[in-house]
């Protein structure tokens, strides 16, 4: 008999969930504090695919038939690793690669 739930696949997934949670409410405290209520909604939206591909990555790798830039078709699933580490990579690198470039330069 199974001990867990069948959708319990992925054991390090809470830690990633955590972590990424974490993050974002600080992305999302800080987007309050520059913007009030306009700058919390635009850090939701602008993580909210980084968020889906770092909680949801089994999911969102079967996705098929999204065009891509000159007409391409994605038609085959992707690697559920590589989204969560692109997910990772928005969430983490993009912004602060962001915040380095605007306010370092005066």
């Amino acid at each position: 008999m199974l001990k867990e739930a069948n959708y319990a696949v992925d054991k390090k997934q809470r830690i990633h969930r955590i972590a990424s949670l974490s993050i974002f409410l600080v992305w999302v405290i800080l987007g309050y504090r520059a913007g009030g209520l306009a700058g919390v909604m635009r850090v939701s939206l602008f993580f909210s695919l980084p968020m889906a591909c770092i909680w949801f990555p089994d999911s969102m790798s079967g996705y098929r038939g999204i065009v891509l830039g000159k007409g391409r078709y994605i038609d085959k699933p992707s690697n559920p690793i590589f989204l969560r580490w692109g997910g990772w990579f928005l969430l983490l690198f993009v912004p602060c690669l962001l915040f380095l470039m605007f306010y370092t330069h005066g």
